[in-house]
């Protein structure tokens, strides 16, 4: 039911990032699944990253519209998130956005 948003399994490989772009309307909440993630996030205004090492299984974490935000796995095995977003993707109108330089 698109009122509840939208749920999705993702799975990051050794060594790669996801993400590193921001939504003007959507929130998302990232629940690690198996392995270990940096979140690393910032404010479009901002220069310097905040970050969390997400190591514990159910470890959540709450992206609100606005914030750059990345996925990293730095790991030598892939790592599953649970992510959700507040509307369901709509590939005609996407919202998202790179970072300013």
């Amino acid at each position: 039911d698109p009122q509840f948003g939208q749920w999705s399994i993702n799975e990051i490989q050794p060594h790669q990032s996801k993400g590193n772009h921001y939504h003007r309307i959507r929130y998302e909440k990232f629940v690690l699944l198996r392995g270990q993630v940096t979140l690393k996030w910032r404010y479009a205004f901002e220069t310097s990253w905040q970050e969390i090492v997400m190591k514990e299984p159910y470890n959540v974490m709450d992206i609100p519209p606005g914030v750059i935000h990345q996925l990293t796995n730095d790991q030598t095995y892939p790592a599953t998130l649970l992510m959700w977003s507040s509307i369901v993707y709509d590939p005609s109108s996407p919202d998202t956005y790179l970072p300013p330089l």
